[in-house]
């Protein structure tokens, strides 16, 4: 058999272990107790506490199947992992409902001048308006959290007194989306009568120097560059070429996730490799440094998630056991539901997640079908990772933007490569940009690699047609929404070809070692 013949074989399905039904039923029963108690919250109606006893049945009724019907036994495991975790997360997510019923009471009738806020992550920019959500202090306890509003720009970490107006969120769509984040209150700041930006740690001023340094509000180039090294891509979003992003489906590429992780870890052990240190030692500088340059960026979801995996894999390998990438995402699910309930409603938690599901079981068929169509397997590669992500997350992204990008197949093949150069030359050369001497040059090769990913950016969103309209409550966005989910109902009818010869056909999905968006399925 040739190698051509070899990569037209259909590839196997992708083994899916008892963590996915653990993983599903958390999930579940902790968006039904969150939703509840967001009724609750948002003291509109009374809430409808009878769906909660659909929890403790469907337990109920896993285990007396896993136990009675004999023509279940192959899914028993499955069976019982499902009833665990839809009784965990009841668990977890009404004891956050329970704290969070407790902290909203704590808050009521206090004047917003009684209240420290203390900044907790990157604004959201619009129209000159600086959003933030803020952890609410009062005589030295941590109350809630809230969402501050207000005209100027606040630092990470930054302690704040402001004169405004405390109130509730409306029960619409926006007011619901914060609460179900964790955020109990809105504050309207009329004047702010104090800031404290003294940060707390060593990462965030580092970051915060970092940032003023790079002046991401000055030039689109630069906020383009603070969005791919640091994490904060207000700026950008906030400008014309947010919107290009958004056009040419490529927005995911400034997130900080699995890739640029795998940037970053791979200019860090080539880095170590030169040393002569013991490999054991380059192996724990490189998950330190990992782990630091996630809390740097401001550990988001889809940051943290990664990083995540990535122990995962290094556990399973010091180990000696197989990798599995798919029970390391549900595994690594699992762990933020049962730490923080309210990650579930975080559109960069779902977005990482559903994509990185897509491309490890997905991507392998349609790379198989776009090689059978005459496309280069390198090509095919690129392509299957894009088109398999974007049509998993279009239940997602159609209700909430309200556009399919056409474009973004050719987009993502085009700018990623440039993205990943500018990630690259920038964690090397940007932090130079403290030393006052060295700060006219060291960003400028930054610079060029920014320009030039602006530069395919515009031209893509250009093109009439790169992008189109779909009303998020219309029956386009149903149909698009349907067509998502398409491909996970495929998955159970594509029957396996084993390939011929030894360690293939396993069956089993494989984390590569610089996987950490996913892995391939071997």
């Amino acid at each position: 058999m040739n190698v051509r013949e070899c990569e037209r074989v259909m590839p196997p399905r992708p083994l899916i272990q008892w963590t996915m039904p653990l993983c599903a039923g958390l999930c579940m029963s902790c968006v039904l107790v969150l939703n509840i108690a967001a009724d609750a919250l948002l003291r509109e109606r009374a809430p409808a506490v009878g769906p909660l006893w659909a929890i403790p049945v469907a337990a109920a009724v896993f285990v007396v199947l896993a136990q009675s019907c004999a023509w279940l036994a192959p899914l028993k495991r499955w069976l019982y992992a499902a009833s665990v975790g839809l009784v965990v997360g009841a668990v977890v997510s009404a004891w956050w409902a329970v704290g969070a019923l407790s902290a909203s009471k704590a808050l009521d009738g206090r004047a917003s001048s009684s209240l420290e806020l203390v900044v907790q992550g990157d604004p959201s920019i619009n129209d000159d308006v600086y959003s933030y959500t803020c952890e609410a202090r009062a005589d030295g306890k941590n109350l809630a959290m809230v969402r501050l509003s207000c005209d100027r720009e606040l630092k990470v970490g930054a302690h704040v007194r402001v004169i405004g107006r405390v109130s509730r969120f409306e029960n619409d769509a926006y007011g619901r989306s914060r609460v179900l984040r964790g955020e109990m209150r809105k504050v309207k700041a009329v004047r702010i009568a104090s800031v404290d930006e003294d940060s707390p740690g060593p990462l965030l001023r580092l970051r915060n120097g970092l940032l003023a340094s790079i002046a991401p509000a000055t030039d689109p180039a630069r906020a383009l560059i603070a969005g791919v090294v640091c994490g904060r891509s207000s700026e950008l979003r906030a400008q014309q070429a947010g919107d290009w992003f958004s056009v040419t489906g490529t927005a995911h590429l400034i997130a900080v996730s699995g890739s640029h992780l795998a940037i970053v870890g791979f200019v860090l052990e080539s880095a170590l490799q030169k040393t002569r240190c013991p490999r054991g030692l380059q192996r724990a500088m490189l998950a330190a440094a990992l782990v630091s340059y996630t809390a740097f960026t401001g550990a988001s979801p889809s940051a943290v998630r990664a990083c995540c995996m990535v122990f995962a894999t290094l556990a399973v390998n010091g180990a000696g056991r197989r990798r599995h990438g798919l029970s390391a995402l549900f595994m690594t699910m699992s762990i933020f539901v049962l730490l923080r309930p309210t990650v579930l409603f975080e559109m960069g938690f779902q977005l990482s997640c559903v994509s990185v599901f897509a491309i490890l079981c997905f991507c392998p068929y349609v790379t198989y079908a776009l090689g059978e169509l005459g496309v280069p397997s390198g090509v095919a590669g690129m392509l299957s990772v894009t088109l398999s992500s974007q049509l998993a997350t279009l239940p997602i992204t159609i209700p909430a933007f309200g556009t399919f990008s056409l474009i973004a197949p050719l987009a993502n093949a085009l700018i990623g490569p440039v993205v990943s150069v500018l990630l690259a030359v920038s964690v090397v050369l940007a932090p130079l940009s403290l030393v006052p001497v060295l700060r006219p040059w060291a960003l400028l090769v930054p610079m060029i690699a920014a320009r030039c990913a602006l530069f395919f950016e515009q031209l893509l969103a250009a093109i009439p047609g790169a992008s189109v309209s779909v009303p998020p409550h219309g029956g386009g966005a149903r149909v698009f929404g349907l067509s998502g989910g398409a491909p996970v109902c495929l998955l159970g009818s594509i029957r396996p070809t084993f390939r011929d010869g030894p360690g293939r056909g396993t069956g089993r999905c494989d984390l590569g070692s610089a996987g950490l968006d996913g892995g391939a399925c071997r």
